[in-house]
C-alpha cells in the first residue's frame, strides 16, 4: 500500500483521537453519582475504542517513512495504550466491586 493510504488513516486516526476525547470529557461529568451497571455500561465502549485506535495507529506507525511524522505517531500510541489500560483496571476494578457486593 502507499504512503497516502497510512497518511489518510493516520488524519482518520487523528480525527478518532478528537472525538474519544471529547467523549471522554461528557462521561467524566456525567460518571458521578452513577450506578457501577452504567459505569461499566459507559467503560466497556470506550475500552473498545481505543482498542482499534491502538490497532490504527500501530499500523501508521509501521508504514509510515516520515521520521518526525513516525515519533509523532508513537507518542500518541503509547499515550492511547496508556488510556486503554486505564479504562482496563477500571473495569476490573468494577467487576471486583460488584462481585464482592454479591456475596455479602
Amino acid at each position: 500500500m502507499s504512503e497516502n493510504y497510512y497518511s489518510e488513516l493516520w488524519l482518520a486516526a487523528r480525527e478518532n483521537v478528537e472525538k474519544l476525547l471529547k467523549l471522554e470529557q461528557s462521561l467524566l461529568g456525567a460518571k458521578k453519582g452513577k450506578s457501577n451497571d452504567k459505569v461499566t455500561g459507559q467503560l466497556v465502549p470506550m475500552y473498545i475504542r481505543y482498542r482499534e485506535l491502538i490497532r490504527r495507529l500501530a499500523l501508521c506507525h509501521d508504514q509510515v517513512c516520515q521520521s518526525q511524522k513516525r515519533d509523532l505517531i508513537k507518542q500518541v500510541l503509547d499515550c492511547a495504550i496508556g488510556r486503554m489500560l486505564e479504562y482496563k483496571r477500571q473495569l476490573v476494578q468494577y467487576q471486583c466491586t460488584e462481585s464482592t457486593q454479591v456475596f455479602h
